[in-house]
């Protein structure tokens, strides 16, 4: 694989992941609505900080997969 192919392969596997994290940080907040998990402190607190990682690790995600994209476009440009 040459460099633009492997820069093409980060740019769809960053946006996958931040999709999949989105998409189950979704999930688990939708599971905090229901009334049964919400039964307990910690239970409540111990999904927060799930749902709160799960957001920055998406973020952290999309970062990358802008700064690839970018990466690409510039080399790209120069050809």
């Amino acid at each position: 694989m040459n460099e633009k192919q492997k820069l093409q392969c980060l740019v769809e596997d960053f946006r996958r992941y931040s999709i999949i994290l989105i998409a189950f940080s979704v999930l688990v907040y939708i599971g905090m609505m229901i009334k049964g998990f919400t039964s307990s402190n910690e239970k409540l607190m111990f999904l927060l900080a799930i749902e709160f990682v799960l957001i920055t690790l998406a973020f952290l995600a999309l970062q990358r997969y802008k700064k690839y994209k970018q990466r690409l476009m510039d080399m790209d440009e120069n050809m």
